[in-house]
């Protein structure tokens, strides 16, 4: 494995651009046979609309063919690099900033085209995806140990399904579910209260006499199906971020978002061994951001570099397995 963590394969792009010719193809056609097939003077306004809207698509073909050509060309980033941009994005530094969000461009790319299938257009996506790659430049704390492609997934995915569910009819949650989101917010400032930290999901649990698995599903339905800004009743302006809002200022918010992301990678570890879990930690980076390498996790372990690479091999074919069932394959654009 490389450290090209945000890397998408040139042969991805590739593809994309394909599919792109593709359908401007089939558009082409399309005009051409709505012409031949009317020999008269004077085009009805129907023939102009579909005309205009397939060179409107073939604009945005073109648009998208040079983007990810442009793209292609930009050098990625090493752990240590990402953990200076860091630094110097705390201070305020615009130019590293800037750096960052380019160099992780394909990684939007990537999780872009699993929702190609939306009512958005894939360049509507795109944008959507680079939005929340922005936002994760600005919040990214690199001491927290992961790798930055591994925590801008969330965001990058986050942003990309609200833009799809504001892009739906709107949606009310039912009754139930708006007394459970009350009854976790209630929870989380009790324990907060209590503990002088943010509570964990167990701790929740246990409080709201909730199952875990019950207060995660309910978690998934707000952050990543239903917009936030979605009114809770028809003649009412409480939406749901009134209620699941459970912190105020950015230091408790980054507390938030890295909880998330920590409880979507547990769901995907917790199908290793402990001696699994310790090689593709010390593999990948997930402890302290410092990736090593087989021999140097051999000897650590008191194995061979052979068996590090055996065990390395056989994890990531369970994570990969467990993290498509789960929706979760993202996570995994880093391994």
């Amino acid at each position: 494995m490389d450290n090209n963590t945000n890397n998408i394969e040139m042969d991805d792009l590739s593809e994309i651009e394909a599919n792109i010719d593709a359908e401007s193809a089939a558009n082409e056609v399309m005009v051409i046979n709505d012409e031949d097939d009317n020999d008269v003077e004077e085009t009805n306004s129907e023939e102009e609309v579909q005309i205009d809207t397939a060179f409107e698509k073939e604009l945005n073909a073109d648009s998208l063919k040079l983007y990810l050509n442009s793209i292609s060309k930009i050098e990625l980033l090493n752990s240590e690099q990402e953990k200076e941009l860091a630094k110097l994005i705390k201070s305020g530094d615009v130019t590293a900033k800037d750096k960052m969000t380019t160099a992780n461009l394909r990684l939007v790319i990537s999780i872009a085209r699993k929702y190609r299938n939306s009512k958005l257009s894939f360049l509507d996506l795109i944008q959507e995806g680079n939005i929340g790659l922005m936002k994760a430049v600005e919040k990214f704390d690199h001491s927290k140990g992961y790798r930055f492609s591994t925590y801008a997934t969330w965001w990058i995915r986050q942003s990309i399904t609200r833009s799809i569910a504001n892009n739906e009819r709107d949606i009310r949650l039912p009754l139930h579910i708006i007394e459970i989101l009350k009854k976790i917010k209630k929870a989380s400032h009790l324990l907060f209260s209590k503990l002088g930290r943010d509570a964990t999901i167990k701790e929740i649990s246990e409080e709201t006499q909730l199952s875990i698995k019950k207060i995660r599903s309910v978690q998934s339905v707000v952050r990543t199906t239903i917009p936030t800004s979605t009114p809770v009743f028809e003649n009412s302006n409480q939406t749901l971020d009134d209620i699941i809002k459970d912190v105020s200022d950015e230091g408790d918010e980054k507390k938030v978002d890295y909880g998330f992301l920590m409880e979507d990678l547990g769901k995907l570890m917790s199908v290793l061994t402990t001696r699994e879990q310790e090689v593709v930690s010390m593999r990948y980076g997930l402890i302290d951001g410092n990736t090593q390498s087989l021999s140097s996790i051999g000897r650590e372990l008191g194995i061979t570099r052979e068996t590090a690479r055996q065990i390395e091999k056989k994890s990531l074919i369970k994570l990969k397995e467990h993290a498509s069932k789960m929706g979760l394959e993202d996570y995994l654009l880093s391994m």
